[in-house]
Protein backbone atom coordinates (compact mmCIF):
# COMPACT_ATOMS: atom_id res chain seq x y z
CA UNK A 1 0.00 0.00 0.00
CA UNK A 2 2.60 2.59 0.90
CA UNK A 3 4.29 1.86 -2.42
CA UNK A 4 0.84 2.59 -4.57
CA UNK A 5 -0.10 5.57 -2.21
CA UNK A 6 3.55 6.74 -3.13
CA UNK A 7 3.27 6.27 -7.02
CA UNK A 8 0.17 7.72 -6.85
CA UNK A 9 1.42 11.16 -5.05
CA UNK A 10 4.50 10.97 -7.09
CA UNK A 11 2.05 10.89 -10.61
CA UNK A 12 -0.25 14.05 -9.05
CA UNK A 13 3.02 15.86 -8.65
CA UNK A 14 3.65 15.31 -12.16
CA UNK A 15 0.48 16.48 -13.28
CA UNK A 16 1.06 19.82 -11.18
CA UNK A 17 4.54 20.03 -12.91
CA UNK A 18 3.89 19.46 -15.77
CA UNK A 19 1.02 22.08 -16.19
CA UNK A 20 3.42 24.84 -14.79
CA UNK A 21 5.97 23.53 -17.33
CA UNK A 22 3.88 25.04 -19.96
CA UNK A 23 4.42 28.41 -18.10
CA UNK A 24 8.20 28.06 -17.72
CA UNK A 25 10.23 29.59 -14.89
CA UNK A 26 8.54 31.74 -12.47
CA UNK A 27 9.26 34.43 -10.60
CA UNK A 28 7.70 36.66 -7.73
CA UNK A 29 6.46 40.59 -8.41
CA UNK A 30 8.45 43.17 -7.29
CA UNK A 31 5.75 44.93 -7.15
CA UNK A 32 1.91 45.81 -7.61
CA UNK A 33 2.61 47.63 -10.77
CA UNK A 34 4.97 44.59 -12.07
CA UNK A 35 1.89 42.05 -11.33
CA UNK A 36 -0.64 44.36 -13.13
CA UNK A 37 1.19 44.57 -16.21
CA UNK A 38 1.70 40.84 -16.12
CA UNK A 39 -2.49 39.80 -15.91
CA UNK A 40 -3.83 43.36 -17.75
CA UNK A 41 -4.70 40.39 -20.81
CA UNK A 42 -7.32 39.27 -18.31
CA UNK A 43 -8.97 42.47 -17.56
CA UNK A 44 -12.67 43.19 -18.44
CA UNK A 45 -15.83 40.97 -18.76
CA UNK A 46 -15.19 37.07 -20.30
CA UNK A 47 -17.20 34.25 -20.92
CA UNK A 48 -16.37 30.06 -21.56
CA UNK A 49 -18.24 26.91 -21.22
CA UNK A 50 -17.43 23.45 -20.23
CA UNK A 51 -18.46 20.70 -18.28
CA UNK A 52 -17.97 20.28 -14.48
CA UNK A 53 -15.52 18.09 -13.17
CA UNK A 54 -14.81 16.65 -9.30
CA UNK A 55 -12.26 19.82 -8.43
CA UNK A 56 -14.80 21.71 -6.00
CA UNK A 57 -16.58 19.64 -3.48
CA UNK A 58 -19.78 22.37 -3.60
CA UNK A 59 -20.08 21.74 -7.49
CA UNK A 60 -21.65 17.71 -8.93
CA UNK A 61 -19.41 17.14 -11.66
CA UNK A 62 -20.73 16.02 -14.96
CA UNK A 63 -22.82 19.16 -15.35
CA UNK A 64 -22.76 21.72 -18.86
CA UNK A 65 -22.19 25.01 -17.70
CA UNK A 66 -21.56 28.55 -18.89
CA UNK A 67 -19.32 30.60 -16.72
CA UNK A 68 -19.35 34.53 -16.80
CA UNK A 69 -16.52 36.31 -15.15
CA UNK A 70 -14.87 39.85 -15.06
CA UNK A 71 -11.40 40.73 -13.62
CA UNK A 72 -11.18 44.70 -12.25
CA UNK A 73 -9.15 47.01 -11.00
CA UNK A 74 -10.73 49.60 -8.21
CA UNK A 75 -11.08 52.93 -8.80
CA UNK A 76 -7.44 53.54 -6.72
CA UNK A 77 -5.77 51.19 -8.81
CA UNK A 78 -4.84 49.10 -5.70
CA UNK A 79 -7.04 45.97 -6.01
CA UNK A 80 -8.13 43.82 -8.39
CA UNK A 81 -11.82 42.16 -7.55
CA UNK A 82 -12.25 39.11 -9.28
CA UNK A 83 -15.86 38.35 -10.06
CA UNK A 84 -18.13 35.09 -11.60
CA UNK A 85 -21.02 33.25 -11.81
CA UNK A 86 -21.32 29.88 -13.34
CA UNK A 87 -24.79 28.62 -14.37
CA UNK A 88 -26.38 25.20 -16.03
CA UNK A 89 -28.10 25.42 -19.57
CA UNK A 90 -31.43 25.95 -17.55
CA UNK A 91 -30.18 28.98 -15.56
CA UNK A 92 -29.06 27.18 -12.37
CA UNK A 93 -26.23 28.79 -9.97
CA UNK A 94 -23.57 26.65 -9.70
CA UNK A 95 -21.53 28.83 -8.20
CA UNK A 96 -20.95 32.65 -7.75
CA UNK A 97 -18.39 34.45 -5.81
CA UNK A 98 -16.00 37.22 -5.86
CA UNK A 99 -12.11 37.88 -4.72
CA UNK A 100 -9.66 40.31 -5.20
CA UNK A 101 -5.61 40.57 -4.95
CA UNK A 102 -4.12 43.69 -3.30
CA UNK A 103 -0.12 44.53 -2.19
CA UNK A 104 1.18 44.77 1.28
CA UNK A 105 4.00 47.40 1.13
CA UNK A 106 5.37 46.81 4.14
CA UNK A 107 5.88 42.71 3.42
CA UNK A 108 6.44 43.34 -0.47
CA UNK A 109 3.99 40.80 -1.46
CA UNK A 110 0.25 40.16 -2.64
CA UNK A 111 -2.65 38.86 -0.27
CA UNK A 112 -5.55 37.42 -1.70
CA UNK A 113 -9.00 35.38 -1.16
CA UNK A 114 -11.56 34.06 -2.37
CA UNK A 115 -15.38 33.55 -1.09
CA UNK A 116 -18.03 31.80 -3.01
CA UNK A 117 -21.68 29.94 -2.85
CA UNK A 118 -20.66 26.73 -4.62
CA UNK A 119 -25.24 25.49 -4.96
CA UNK A 120 -25.98 27.15 -2.14
CA UNK A 121 -23.10 26.19 -0.22
CA UNK A 122 -20.75 29.42 1.40
CA UNK A 123 -17.12 28.67 0.84
CA UNK A 124 -13.99 30.51 1.00
CA UNK A 125 -10.34 31.03 1.70
CA UNK A 126 -6.85 32.89 1.20
CA UNK A 127 -5.02 32.10 -2.32
CA UNK A 128 -1.05 32.39 -2.54
CA UNK A 129 0.99 33.19 -5.70
CA UNK A 130 3.04 30.36 -6.51
CA UNK A 131 4.83 32.48 -9.02
CA UNK A 132 4.12 34.32 -12.51
CA UNK A 133 5.96 34.98 -15.72
CA UNK A 134 4.85 36.65 -19.25
CA UNK A 135 2.59 33.88 -20.19
CA UNK A 136 0.78 33.66 -16.79
CA UNK A 137 0.56 32.79 -13.13
CA UNK A 138 0.04 29.79 -10.81
CA UNK A 139 -1.92 30.29 -7.29
CA UNK A 140 -2.81 28.02 -4.79
CA UNK A 141 -6.05 28.16 -2.98
CA UNK A 142 -7.25 26.62 -0.20
CA UNK A 143 -10.59 26.09 0.27
CA UNK A 144 -13.10 25.52 2.84
CA UNK A 145 -16.81 24.57 2.55
CA UNK A 146 -18.78 22.25 4.49
CA UNK A 147 -15.87 21.90 7.37
CA UNK A 148 -13.51 20.28 5.02
CA UNK A 149 -10.21 22.36 3.98
CA UNK A 150 -8.74 21.48 0.86
CA UNK A 151 -5.76 22.78 -1.84
CA UNK A 152 -6.62 23.41 -5.60
CA UNK A 153 -3.94 25.06 -7.77
CA UNK A 154 -4.85 28.08 -10.43
CA UNK A 155 -3.03 27.97 -14.03
CA UNK A 156 -3.46 31.31 -15.97
CA UNK A 157 -2.25 31.67 -19.66
CA UNK A 158 -2.21 34.54 -21.27
CA UNK A 159 -2.68 33.60 -24.93
CA UNK A 160 -1.65 35.73 -28.03
CA UNK A 161 -5.02 36.43 -29.64
CA UNK A 162 -8.30 38.06 -27.29
CA UNK A 163 -8.75 34.71 -25.21
CA UNK A 164 -6.63 33.19 -22.43
CA UNK A 165 -7.17 29.97 -20.29
CA UNK A 166 -8.27 29.37 -16.46
CA UNK A 167 -7.34 25.54 -15.53
CA UNK A 168 -8.12 24.33 -11.96
CA UNK A 169 -5.99 20.94 -10.27
CA UNK A 170 -6.63 19.65 -7.31
CA UNK A 171 -5.42 15.99 -5.94
CA UNK A 172 -8.60 13.30 -5.37
CA UNK A 173 -8.26 10.15 -4.49
CA UNK A 174 -4.29 9.47 -5.68
CA UNK A 175 -5.08 11.57 -8.81
CA UNK A 176 -5.00 14.68 -10.28
CA UNK A 177 -8.53 16.08 -11.64
CA UNK A 178 -9.08 19.63 -13.69
CA UNK A 179 -11.09 21.67 -15.49
CA UNK A 180 -9.82 24.20 -17.86
CA UNK A 181 -12.38 27.59 -19.09
CA UNK A 182 -10.80 29.08 -22.33
CA UNK A 183 -12.27 32.73 -21.79
CA UNK A 184 -13.49 34.98 -24.76
CA UNK A 185 -14.89 38.42 -24.42
CA UNK A 186 -18.10 38.08 -22.82
CA UNK A 187 -21.41 39.35 -25.58
CA UNK A 188 -23.37 42.03 -23.55
CA UNK A 189 -26.71 40.93 -23.21
CA UNK A 190 -29.96 42.58 -24.56
CA UNK A 191 -31.75 44.42 -21.53
CA UNK A 192 -32.40 48.10 -22.38
CA UNK A 193 -30.93 49.10 -18.70
CA UNK A 194 -27.22 48.85 -17.37
CA UNK A 195 -28.86 46.00 -15.34
CA UNK A 196 -30.50 43.25 -15.79
CA UNK A 197 -34.48 43.03 -15.37
CA UNK A 198 -34.46 41.00 -11.58
CA UNK A 199 -31.63 43.66 -10.90
CA UNK A 200 -33.29 46.69 -12.63
CA UNK A 201 -35.05 48.00 -9.49
CA UNK A 202 -31.62 48.66 -7.84
CA UNK A 203 -30.40 51.33 -10.93
CA UNK A 204 -30.73 54.25 -8.92
CA UNK A 205 -28.42 52.87 -6.63
CA UNK A 206 -25.91 52.78 -8.74
CA UNK A 207 -22.77 55.47 -8.34
CA UNK A 208 -20.85 56.40 -5.21
CA UNK A 209 -22.47 57.56 -1.53
CA UNK A 210 -20.81 58.86 1.51
CA UNK A 211 -22.60 58.49 4.91
CA UNK A 212 -21.56 58.85 8.64
CA UNK A 213 -21.09 55.76 10.81
CA UNK A 214 -19.84 55.35 14.37
CA UNK A 215 -15.91 55.27 12.91
CA UNK A 216 -16.60 57.69 10.49
CA UNK A 217 -16.51 58.61 7.26
CA UNK A 218 -17.40 55.95 4.36
CA UNK A 219 -17.91 55.95 0.89
CA UNK A 220 -19.59 53.28 -0.87
CA UNK A 221 -19.94 52.47 -4.46
CA UNK A 222 -22.25 50.54 -6.59
CA UNK A 223 -21.54 49.01 -10.20
CA UNK A 224 -22.91 46.91 -12.58
CA UNK A 225 -20.32 43.98 -13.53
CA UNK A 226 -20.77 41.23 -15.98
CA UNK A 227 -22.94 43.07 -18.21
CA UNK A 228 -25.41 43.62 -15.79
CA UNK A 229 -25.88 40.48 -13.92
CA UNK A 230 -24.15 41.42 -10.63
CA UNK A 231 -23.75 44.79 -8.68
CA UNK A 232 -20.44 44.55 -7.02
CA UNK A 233 -20.72 46.55 -4.00
CA UNK A 234 -17.57 48.23 -2.38
CA UNK A 235 -17.23 50.22 1.06
CA UNK A 236 -14.21 52.19 2.35
CA UNK A 237 -14.25 53.94 6.08
CA UNK A 238 -11.79 56.77 6.60
CA UNK A 239 -9.51 54.82 9.05
CA UNK A 240 -8.89 52.19 6.39
CA UNK A 241 -11.98 49.79 7.21
CA UNK A 242 -13.01 47.49 4.03
CA UNK A 243 -16.34 45.55 2.73
CA UNK A 244 -16.87 44.39 -0.99
CA UNK A 245 -20.00 42.58 -1.41
CA UNK A 246 -21.33 40.99 -5.08
CA UNK A 247 -25.40 41.01 -5.40
CA UNK A 248 -27.16 38.64 -7.92
CA UNK A 249 -30.48 37.15 -9.26
CA UNK A 250 -30.79 33.53 -7.78
CA UNK A 251 -32.79 32.05 -10.16
CA UNK A 252 -33.34 28.67 -7.68
CA UNK A 253 -34.47 30.84 -5.25
CA UNK A 254 -36.29 33.39 -6.87
CA UNK A 255 -34.55 35.83 -5.37
CA UNK A 256 -31.86 38.73 -4.96
CA UNK A 257 -29.00 37.39 -2.70
CA UNK A 258 -25.78 39.35 -1.51
CA UNK A 259 -22.12 37.82 -0.20
CA UNK A 260 -20.06 40.23 1.74
CA UNK A 261 -16.64 40.05 3.18
CA UNK A 262 -14.62 42.63 5.23
CA UNK A 263 -10.76 43.27 6.35
CA UNK A 264 -11.90 42.23 9.51
CA UNK A 265 -11.92 38.91 8.43
CA UNK A 266 -16.04 38.81 8.79
CA UNK A 267 -18.49 37.26 5.91
CA UNK A 268 -21.87 37.40 5.87
CA UNK A 269 -24.65 36.78 3.34
CA UNK A 270 -28.42 38.03 3.25
CA UNK A 271 -31.42 37.82 0.67
CA UNK A 272 -34.37 39.70 0.05
CA UNK A 273 -36.53 41.88 -2.71
CA UNK A 274 -36.31 44.72 -4.68
CA UNK A 275 -39.48 47.76 -5.09
CA UNK A 276 -39.50 50.79 -6.65
CA UNK A 277 -37.08 53.15 -4.44
CA UNK A 278 -36.60 50.45 -1.72
CA UNK A 279 -34.93 47.31 -0.42
CA UNK A 280 -34.99 44.90 2.20
CA UNK A 281 -32.45 42.00 2.88
CA UNK A 282 -32.44 39.15 5.35
CA UNK A 283 -28.93 38.22 6.33
CA UNK A 284 -27.18 35.93 8.62
CA UNK A 285 -23.13 36.04 9.08
CA UNK A 286 -20.46 35.00 11.17
CA UNK A 287 -18.65 37.87 13.11
CA UNK A 288 -14.35 38.01 14.19
CA UNK A 289 -15.48 35.73 17.12
CA UNK A 290 -16.97 32.81 15.31
CA UNK A 291 -20.08 34.09 16.40
CA UNK A 292 -23.31 33.33 14.17
CA UNK A 293 -25.31 36.87 13.80
CA UNK A 294 -28.47 38.33 11.66
CA UNK A 295 -29.44 41.30 10.37
CA UNK A 296 -32.42 43.24 8.35
CA UNK A 297 -31.06 46.35 5.94
CA UNK A 298 -32.93 48.64 4.47
CA UNK A 299 -32.86 51.16 1.85
CA UNK A 300 -35.23 54.01 1.37
CA UNK A 301 -34.71 56.23 -1.92
CA UNK A 302 -35.34 59.61 -0.99
CA UNK A 303 -34.19 61.77 -3.70
CA UNK A 304 -31.71 60.94 -6.68
CA UNK A 305 -29.11 62.12 -4.36
CA UNK A 306 -30.10 60.69 -1.26
CA UNK A 307 -31.20 57.58 0.82
CA UNK A 308 -31.90 55.85 3.89
CA UNK A 309 -29.90 52.85 5.22
CA UNK A 310 -32.10 51.25 8.43
CA UNK A 311 -29.84 48.20 10.17
CA UNK A 312 -31.40 45.85 12.51
CA UNK A 313 -29.13 43.49 14.34
CA UNK A 314 -29.54 40.23 16.23
CA UNK A 315 -26.82 39.61 18.27
CA UNK A 316 -25.53 36.07 19.00
CA UNK A 317 -27.93 36.12 22.35
CA UNK A 318 -30.30 36.77 20.10
CA UNK A 319 -30.53 40.24 21.32
CA UNK A 320 -31.98 43.13 18.88
CA UNK A 321 -30.88 46.50 18.28
CA UNK A 322 -31.37 48.81 15.86
CA UNK A 323 -29.04 51.20 14.53
CA UNK A 324 -29.47 54.85 13.71
CA UNK A 325 -30.61 55.99 9.95
CA UNK A 326 -27.49 56.27 7.78
CA UNK A 327 -28.17 59.35 5.62
CA UNK A 328 -26.18 58.56 2.14
CA UNK A 329 -25.55 61.28 -0.42
CA UNK A 330 -24.72 60.49 -3.43
CA UNK A 331 -21.02 61.82 -5.05
CA UNK A 332 -21.17 63.34 -8.24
Amino acid sequence: MPIIVGILMVQSIQSYIHAQDELGKLRQPSSWDDYVQIVQASFGEWEASGVTSDVWDGIPAGKDYTISSSNMLSKDGKKLIMMHEMKTRDGRILSTGSGFITWDDSRGRLYSSMSCFDDGKLDSGPRKLIGMNEKGTVWEYVETINGATYKTREIRQFGTGNTWSNTNLREVGGKTVKVTDVLKPATPPMHPGPLIPALSAMEWQLGTWETEFPNGKWTVAFTARNHGSMIEINGKSADGERVTGMRFFDTKKNAIKTFFVNSRGESWENMGHLSEGKTVFRGSGVNAKGEVTSSVGIDVRVDDDTYHFTNIRIGAEGQAKTNPVRVHKRIK
